[in-house]
């Protein structure tokens, strides 16, 4: 089981809507988050969430948490944005 994240998507999405760009610089810059970090999550190479990334993400992207984490049980099901909602242990 794996926890992973829709920040690659909802960096297009806002392209869809905005007509604008968003790339991982401009994040980083509106944000406030490293670039680097910015990648770890768009890779889904991330191997702890910081609860603190997590809330600038939601922010910025005015989404839920279960709108930007999920659960995947196996590689096929991450494939496919097979999406559980999940909570955040405090």
């Amino acid at each position: 089981m794996q926890l992973r994240n829709r920040l690659a998507e909802l960096m297009a999405e806002h392209h869809v809507k905005t007509g604008e760009r968003l790339t991982q610089t401009k994040l980083a810059e509106a944000t406030g988050i490293a670039q680097s970090t910015i990648s770890a999550y768009v890779n889904n190479s991330v191997t702890q969430y910081h609860a603190d990334t997590v809330l600038r993400f939601l922010v910025f992207f005015g989404v839920g948490l279960s709108d930007f984490l999920f659960v995947c049980e196996n590689e096929s099901e991450s494939e496919q944005g097979h999406r559980v909602a999940v909570a955040l242990a405090g």
